[in-house]
């Protein structure tokens, strides 16, 4: 009896000892998955940290970017905006000039048609003083209205500052008269031109006498 019940407790004892192993043994599996699971959740959080950095820089890298690109594009629209302004001064400056120019090469050939008594069918028609902004001509037809109205009180034309109107039209009255045309510049005028001289200061003298009604 004695023997069986000391067989029995060294029975217990190693099958004690077995379940503590194995307690052990799923103790340690249960830890070593804890641990496994707790390196998973650090290394998706270490993840998501790095991607949420690397969203971060992209984006502050196009911000970056895109700020660059829009001061380029400002500058370049700033540059395009100065040369469209220094273009337009220049180009508003050399017409007034010609404006300037050609106002008073009216009044010194018209001085000169005046003066110079050695003047013999010298004059050409595409060279004759028409108060047109652009005087030259190549045909009587482009002496219109607008034109000649243009040309008499331009703001740039100096001869005419200080005048009322008509005080002004009276001197074109006077010089593009059709009577004291004929006589005073035909002689002056290159004979085959005459008649298309004569034919664009009859054009003249009636604007001249339309504006005189207007004044």
């Amino acid at each position: 009896m004695q023997l069986e019940a000391e067989a029995r407790r060294k029975r217990q004892l190693q099958e004690a000892a077995v379940a503590a192993q194995i307690e052990q043994i799923e103790r340690l599996h249960r830890l070593r998955l804890q641990q496994a699971e707790e390196q998973r959740r650090q290394d998706e959080e270490m993840r998501q940290r790095a991607a949420a950095l690397e969203r971060e820089r992209e984006q502050q890298l196009r911000q970056e970017q895109e700020r660059i690109a829009r001061e380029v594009e400002e500058a370049r629209r700033a540059q395009e905006e100065q040369e469209r302004l220094a273009r337009e001064a220049r180009e508003r400056a050399e017409y007034e000039q010609q404006v300037r120019t050609c106002c008073d090469l009216y009044e010194r050939k018209w001085a000169e048609l005046k003066t110079n008594s050695g003047l013999s069918h010298v004059v050409p028609f595409d060279q004759f003083p028409f108060p047109l902004l652009c005087w030259s001509l190549e045909n009587p037809a482009h002496v219109t209205l607008e034109r000649v109205r243009e040309f008499f009180f331009h703001p740039l034309r100096g001869s005419i500052e200080g005048k009322e109107r008509k005080n002004l039209l009276k001197t074109e009255v006077l010089r593009w008269h059709p009577d004291k045309f004929d006589n005073f510049i035909r002689p002056k005028v290159v004979q085959a031109d005459w008649e298309k001289v004569k034919e664009a200061a009859g054009l003249v003298a009636r604007c001249v006498t339309t504006l005189m009604s207007e004044a």
